[in-house]
């Protein structure tokens, strides 16, 4: 088991077979324990809390609230598609790099309330779609785009968000509003 880290700036977790730690900081303060905490990887992507789900490439938020990201998927998705929840949505980034060829990495297929993307102080985020993508253009999977956006979307945060468009547009949000 971790020992926690007081003065830990980021997303840390640390897994072992039985359990899921966190220790998450940042310039203000310790972060709420309602948050959901998402480690990508390819072979097994670790999600603590409510609200997100992940299958075949895809972690899906389907609830309000705030979700942390820290991790690589080489070819997944990172969908937004709120069924019946007006909350807003904050997805947080610290130093993530998702590609994708079979759509966009990032979509927000259905988010009523505000949708933030935020990029962590000091850290770097790469997302990519691939040139050799094959274009099956689906309406409700957004792949139009790196970052695609059906609802209004913020950017925030003193990090850096790399877009990498080999294949079509780097962001597009749809709403015209």
């Amino acid at each position: 088991q971790s020992e926690p880290l007081s003065e830990t700036k980021g997303l840390i977790l640390s897994t072992t077979r039985s359990e899921t730690t966190s220790v998450v900081s940042e310039s203000s303060g310790l972060v709420a324990e309602t948050d959901t905490y998402i480690i990508l990887a390819d072979d097994m992507t670790f999600i603590k809390g409510k609200g997100a789900s992940y299958s075949d490439g895809v972690v899906t938020v389907c609830k309000g609230g705030t979700y942390r990201f820290r991790g690589e998927l080489k070819n997944g998705r990172i969908v937004v598609n709120l069924k019946d929840d007006n909350d807003e949505v904050k997805l947080k980034f610290y130093g993530v790099n998702v590609s994708s060829s079979t759509g966009a990495p990032v979509s927000v297929i259905k988010a009523p309330g505000k949708v933030v993307i935020y990029s962590a102080d000091r850290m770097v985020n790469h997302f990519a779609d691939t040139e050799e993508r094959i274009y099956t253009y689906d309406e409700n999977a957004g792949d139009s785009a790196v970052i695609f956006s059906k609802e209004d979307i913020v950017f925030d945060g003193g990090g850096l968000l790399r877009i990498s468009a080999d294949f079509n547009k780097g962001i597009l949000c749809e709403k015209d509003e």
